[in-house]
C-alpha cells in the first residue's frame, strides 16, 4: 500500500485488486485490469517482491492462506480442565 494505492492479492483464488485511493477512497472499484494503471501495477508488484525477499516471506500459495484455517481453535484451560470464561 502507498498513500495513493492499495494492491491486494488473494492467494487462495489468485485474484488481484488495485484501488486508486485518490479517486476511490472507499475502495469500491478495482482498477487492476485498467490498462491506464498497468505501470502502477508493475511498480507495486516489483516493490512487493522486494519486500518479500527482504523479509524472507516465501508463503506464495493457497496453502499459505489455508495454514491458519487448518489449526484448530485453542482455549486456555483452568484447573480441572475447564475452559476459562473469555478464552473461547
Amino acid at each position: 500500500r502507498t498513500e495513493r494505492y492499495t494492491l491486494a492479492h488473494f492467494y487462495p483464488v489468485n485474484e488481484w485488486e488495485l484501488f486508486d485511493l485518490e479517486k476511490d477512497p472507499q475502495q469500491m472499484r478495482s482498477v487492476y485490469d485498467d490498462s491506464a494503471y498497468a505501470k502502477t501495477v508493475t511498480e507495486l508488484k516489483t516493490e512487493l517482491d522486494r519486500l518479500r525477499k527482504e523479509f524472507k516471506d516465501t508463503s506464495d500459495s493457497a496453502e499459505a492462506g489455508q495454514a491458519n484455517d487448518a489449526q484448530p481453535a485453542r482455549t486456555k484451560k483452568g484447573k480441572k480442565g475447564k475452559a476459562k470464561a473469555g478464552n473461547q
